[in-house]
């Protein structure tokens, strides 16, 4: 059975321009760097995908006259600008012959792809959120130079809609930086474009703060995510891999759904304490109303992982300004017989410890509908959203197998007595 479609469908075409490179505004030197050994991990041998939406923006001539601005060319000649003082981000990964990965800056540029879409904004309307049912239609991933080693690091994708907005799609090599740089990155492209006297914090590379000890060791005993897990293979993982009838449905929380969580959730004084963030997190947390909805062997070990960045964490003394990955990923771990059968503060306290801190992405060009993840994973990025009636809160995307999905909201609801305000988008 395949996956039901969006709540409602939305026709429209989009025209695309061939790609283009584009280089940094001026020549460069030709180098080797090093990466760090955060950054050369097997597991960020992958892209992310960032997905932005950005109103009209109309511009006053000298003569009183308005007219849409080209978010193309503004970006293109800002993102020029922005890769002389990143200028490694316009280079290209190599591979030494022990798997190890370098950059080299050639300087080759990036790859931009200019197109126009026949949808306003107000069109897309609750779309404009994370799991983007239309997200590929916004990023056309080049055939070809889509690897990791020899391929442009960045394919920047604007799409024009009709009523003077755009979407902005990144997607940036994973092993070069991580979510944190590339808004740096961004950051740094939208004061180009503004021309902006501001001095933001001059890009850093010394990816040589991040190398390991020899022989590499674990000393906390909190790190779960580095234990060896032998044989043991995750239920979660099977069931989530190999079923193709999977679902991607977001639930967004209002300020009425968050204060009925802090009111029915017990006991007070563990909640009190707690962000809104936090809580939704004990709420949600995968491995409760997940580890039910996916029916996991009692027996099974499940984890929850977050992103938390290091970034002006005390003894590891990198600079502002530096933009390589510096993100860990800290996990709890329980039993899934305990984790079901205890009440819902024995996960809150496991969760406690890990909770990590979440960032709203602004590239400068006004206050965005929506900018984070596209939501293709298997991951949950809360995002600050604003639904189509105009309420501000916070929407979580989930993916799980379409079963497991229609559990997981009986899940939520029976442990949230009151909150079938609780909806989907």
């Amino acid at each position: 059975m395949a996956p039901p479609p969006p709540p409602s469908s939305l026709s429209f075409s989009v025209r695309r321009c061939k790609p283009e490179l584009l280089t940094p505004a001026k020549p460069m030197p030709r180098e080797l760097k090093q990466l760090s050994d955060v950054d050369d991990q097997q597991g960020h041998r992958c892209h992310i995908r960032i997905i932005m939406f950005y109103k009209n923006r109309i511009k006053e001539t000298e003569h009183h006259h308005h007219h849409h601005v080209d978010p193309v060319s503004v970006i293109r000649e800002a993102m020029a600008k922005a890769l002389v003082v990143y200028y490694p981000l316009a280079g290209r990964l190599i591979e030494k012959p022990n798997k190890e990965l370098t950059m080299d800056c050639t300087g080759q540029g990036i790859l931009l792809v200019e197109a126009d879409a026949n949808v306003s904004l107000d069109q897309l309307g609750d779309f404009v959120r994370p799991s983007c049912p239309y997200a590929k239609e916004f990023l056309y991933d080049v055939p070809g130079p889509g690897g990791i080693t020899e391929c442009p690091l960045l394919l920047v994708h604007i799409t024009c809609l009709s009523c003077g907005g755009f979407v902005l799609v990144i997607r940036l090599n994973h092993a070069v930086s991580d979510e944190l740089g590339l808004v740096q990155f961004l950051k740094a492209t939208a004061d180009m474009a503004k021309g902006s006297s501001s001095s933001p914090p001059r890009p850093v590379w010394q990816r040589e703060l991040l190398k390991a000890r020899e022989p590499p060791q674990i000393t906390c005993a909190l790190h779960h995510q580095y234990e060896d897990s032998g044989d043991h293979q995750s239920t979660t993982s099977m069931d989530m891999s190999d079923n193709n009838d999977t679902l991607h449905q977001s639930f967004f929380f209002g300020t009425k759904q968050r204060t009925a969580i802090f009111n029915h959730l017990p006991p007070p004084h563990l909640f009190h304490s707690s962000s809104t963030l936090q809580v939704l997190t004990k709420l949600l947390w995968s491995n409760r109303c997940r580890t039910i909805a996916l029916q996991i062997d009692p027996n099974e070990t499940v984890w929850v992982t977050f992103m938390v960045d290091v970034r002006g964490k005390p003894g590891l003394n990198l600079p502002p300004g530096y933009y390589g990955n510096s993100s860990v990923s800290p996990a709890a771990v329980s039993n899934a017989e305990m984790l079901c059968k205890n009440p819902l503060e024995y996960a809150a306290e496991l969760v406690k410890i890990v909770s990590g801190r979440f960032l709203e992405v602004d590239c400068g060009w006004g206050k965005l509908r929506y900018g984070g993840p596209t939501g293709t994973s298997f991951s949950s990025p809360y995002a600050l959203f604003r639904n189509g009636d105009g309420e501000d809160g916070i929407v979580v995307p989930i993916c799980l197998p379409v079963a497991a999905m229609e559990r997981f909201k009986v899940e939520l609801w029976r442990m949230t007595p009151g909150l079938m305000g609780i909806h989907m988008l």
